[in-house]
């Protein structure tokens, strides 16, 4: 799976389990979907809302690709300062 892009079902399960719980809270929505996800969705799904909670950013239907994505090229960053040492 293309870590800036999540599938069309990983959408689906997210916004739902967003509007489900009624909140970011990953502990929250990850409870109402984490059967139906890869432990690699999982993953990716955790760090994302923790992110966007983090942050206090939220996200729909027409925005959630924009913000995966600027949360994806964050963790690429952050993971190029690690293994430099910056």
């Amino acid at each position: 799976m293309n870590k800036e892009m999540l599938s069309e079902t990983v959408v689906s399960w997210l916004l739902w389990g967003v509007r489900q719980a009624g909140t970011y809270d990953p502990d929250k929505v990850l409870g109402f979907i984490e059967e139906n996800l890869t432990l690699e969705e999982y993953k990716q799904i955790e760090g994302f809302l923790r992110w966007i909670t983090k942050t206090g950013q939220t996200f729909g239907h027409l925005t959630l690709e924009e913000k995966f994505t600027e949360y994806s090229r964050g963790v690429k960053c952050e993971q190029a300062r690690s293994d430099t040492g910056v």
